[in-house]
């Protein structure tokens, strides 16, 4: 236990480094643009190759993929709900950031510290469902809810997140795992520096994204997301731990799963969207202390 709270520990330094160092002028405000692009297109697909290595495919787990698609889908509708009467950069914020889980960064590490490979197994089905959210789906439904898409617009949309690097290199990479196809390990080696810099650079971001007024309707905002988003967790997991026609550690994984850290991308999109940023990367940041609180007291609990 110690060794995870060292990691975590690392984590949420690691964002308040990135914060103090853009309060310091090291890095201008707009820096985080360049941080991201190279998260999202260079370190998160290298990332994301790697971890499939150690993907071992189980057909009994498969319904955690469904999980993934279905927990997205309703943090977005709700989070669409909550927000049907504002403004669209603040519909924006609602809808991406209530929804999609931190799960290449923070949680399947998590898990494979504490329940090892069947907790890493469990959270790569689970991430196959929920990847596509946090890559660019999430953003191209709020784009549809706050612009009143087009058919047409929609199709550029989903082209444009179906070409991205990161969910398009996340698609072979099921295709791959689901037919026994392994990637060289020589490739794994050569991309493998690529890879284990994408949570620094991605907890970084956030730090540089973070920034935040106290003022009463952002207060209101974030309590409001994160209201949403633990009160739909602690149904969730109540739900999967009891009624869920699996054993016991697979019931305890995917409870652990829905209190998950909101993505740390969700910042990025919201900026796309021109919604508050820095809100945005403040909600996120939270995310990560609260669910770390839980996550951990869950280890203990069940």
């Amino acid at each position: 236990m110690e060794k995870i709270l060292l990691k975590v520990i690392s984590l949420v330094f690691i964002i308040f480094f990135g914060y103090f160092l853009k309060k310091i002028s090291f890095f201008k405000k707009e820096d985080y643009k360049l941080i991201s692009k190279i998260a999202i297109n260079i370190t998160l697909p290298a990332a994301t190759i790697i971890s499939f290595q150690n993907f071992d495919k189980n057909n009994s787990l498969i319904i955690f993929i469904f999980l993934g698609v279905f927990c997205n889908l309703i943090l977005l509708q709700i989070g669409a709900f909550i927000s049907r009467n504002k403004d669209n950069k603040t519909r924006a914020l609602y809808i991406i950031s209530s929804t999609g889980y931190n799960m290449g960064s923070f949680t399947i590490p998590f898990l494979s510290n504490i329940l090892g490979p069947i907790g890493v197994i469990g959270a790569c089905m689970f991430d196959t469902g929920n990847a596509p959210f946090c890559i660019g789906g999430a953003y191209a439904i709020a784009n549809l809810y706050i612009k009143n898409s087009s058919a047409q617009n929609l199709k550029e949309i989903l082209l444009k997140l179906f070409f991205s690097p990161a969910f398009l290199v996340y698609i072979i990479l099921v295709i791959l795992s689901f037919n026994d196809i392994k990637i060289p390990i020589s490739f794994i080696n050569f991309i493998t520096p690529i890879g284990i810099s994408n949570t620094f650079l991605s907890m970084l971001m956030i730090g540089m994204m973070f920034e935040i007024e106290f003022k009463k309707e952002y207060l209101t905002q974030s309590l409001s997301i994160l209201g949403i988003r633990y009160l739909f967790a602690s149904i969730m997991s109540l739900i999967f731990y009891n009624f869920l026609p699996f054993p016991l550690d697979i019931r305890k994984i995917i409870t652990i799963i829905m209190f998950a850290p909101i993505s740390g991308l969700s910042p990025v999109f919201v900026d796309k969207c021109n919604g508050n940023i820095g809100l945005a990367g403040f909600i996120s940041s939270i995310s990560i202390v609260i669910s770390v609180i839980i996550m951990i007291s869950l280890v203990f609990i069940i």
